[in-house]
């Protein structure tokens, strides 16, 4: 099994009247810790934008 060197997690929430969102969101990479929070942030903020319009997340 391979697994990526560098791993890392962004939490985000939104209130949409009375109920609150939050997601925990995972990113990972091979080359630096910098770019494992890179994705694990824009993961979160694909998934919050997707609860922003009603959608599955």
């Amino acid at each position: 099994m391979i697994a990526p060197s560098f791993w890392a997690e962004a939490r985000g929430q939104i209130r949409q009247g009375k109920r609150q969102i939050s997601v925990r969101r995972r990113g990972w990479s091979d080359t630096s810790e910098a770019d494992a929070q890179a994705m694990a942030e824009a993961r979160a903020d694909e998934a919050l934008a997707l609860a922003q319009t009603d959608s599955a997340v």
